[in-house]
């Protein structure tokens, strides 16, 4: 469905909550465009499993239903990562239900196929994010995706293709013949925020639509028009054969409403919301902290990705006691919204009939 050429007034979300947990700030890949700080990153875990299992015990009930990101780094590389799946993985909940958590698992995919094995049918879905500069020979490309796709039966797979524009042809041709029908296919770009060491703020105050320098025009030109691959099979391919129930409600300045239901993911409206340059809530009410919630590598908690609270973190998994819950919206003093779960937090503009 096409967003309505009006300004928007409010989004409302329903069963679109996300827990967002970076494991670890440790990769084993130096892509150029990543921050230099998660090259090496910090092995330790400044917390023990115990203390993490009881703020899981909270946010489960806190949260009974919500997409449960695990990130990083490299996630699978924690140590605590087994632990986590088997705490929060159940295997007979109905993911239609208002309960459960929706288990994605974002990865490049760099351990063996052994190690995968160990986990993958604790998950519901996985993001397998494709860098073609350090898969850098047709040996490592053809390994890797051989390796990616044997898994597409045991769990929903999106491959996230960074389109490099240093390893162009490659990316362009690779995004062009991968139509298996049993995964989503995502092209990715480097965007100009990444570059020159600009610090977090920055990034929600600049315009954030502006292409990595290293892009020629007629690269950009193409990358407009590239677009989401999803194969026929894509919603069927492991034992949870349908989407997540869930709705999100647009409503304009003119009145109108759009009410879009079961949608398999949350990218094409934020992808049409970015196009459009609506991605601007400065001022608005936005409701972080009430049902999403975003965990930092030392147990960091914050009520979003963006962290827009006067005070940056709510709390710290180490001391669950003192964590201060958020009870009322905050207003977002941010340019842009550049996360698509914070994008779906329920949010709205301050006006004369929701300030009543």
């Amino acid at each position: 469905m096409d967003l309505l050429p009006y300004d928007l007034t409010a989004i409302k979300s329903k069963r679109f909550n996300t827990l967002i947990w970076v494991a670890n700030d440790v990769c084993p890949f130096e892509c150029w465009y990543c921050p230099e700080g998660i090259w090496g990153g910090n092995t330790k875990t400044p917390f023990t499993w115990n203390q993490c299992s009881n703020f899981l015990d909270i946010a489960l009930e806190r949260i009974p239903s919500c997409s449960f990101v695990i990130t990083g780094g490299e996630p699978t590389g924690w140590s605590l990562f087994p632990n986590l799946l088997d705490k929060v993985y159940k295997p007979d909940f109905d993911i239609k239900a208002d309960f459960g958590w929706f288990i994605f698992i974002i990865s490049n995919m760099s351990k063996s196929k052994g190690f995968i094995d160990e986990w993958i049918d604790k998950t519901h879905y996985l993001v397998a994010s494709y860098h073609p500069n350090v898969i850098n020979t047709s040996k490592k490309r053809e390994a890797w995706f051989k390796k990616v796709l044997s898994f597409k039966h045991r769990t929903r797979i999106s491959i996230r293709m960074l389109m490099d524009p240093l390893h162009w042809d490659h990316c362009l041709e690779m995004f062009h013949s991968l139509n298996d029908e049993n995964i989503l296919l995502e092209p990715v770009t480097v965007l100009s925020f990444t570059e020159d060491g600009k610090d977090f703020n920055s990034l929600y105050n600049d315009n954030p639509n502006i292409f990595a320098k290293q892009y020629t025009q007629e690269q950009i030109e193409i990358l407009n028009e590239l677009k989401n691959k999803t194969g026929s099979s894509y919603v069927k391919t492991h034992k949870f054969d349908h989407t997540i129930s869930n709705e999100i409600t647009l409503e304009y300045k003119s009145g109108d409403r759009q009410v879009l239901k079961n949608q398999s993911g949350n990218s094409d409206v934020y992808q049409q919301i970015v196009s459009k340059g609506l991605n601007k809530f400065k001022g608005w009410n936005c409701e972080i902290g009430f049902k999403d919630l975003f965990i930092g590598h030392g147990g960091e908690i914050a009520a979003s990705v963006c962290m827009a609270r006067d005070e940056k973190y709510i709390g710290n998994i180490s001391d669950v006691d003192k964590i201060k819950w958020p009870t009322k919206a905050t207003i977002c003093p941010y340019e842009w919204c550049l996360c698509g779960s914070d994008f779906l937090i329920p949010k709205y503009k301050v006006t004369e009939e929701y300030a009543a």
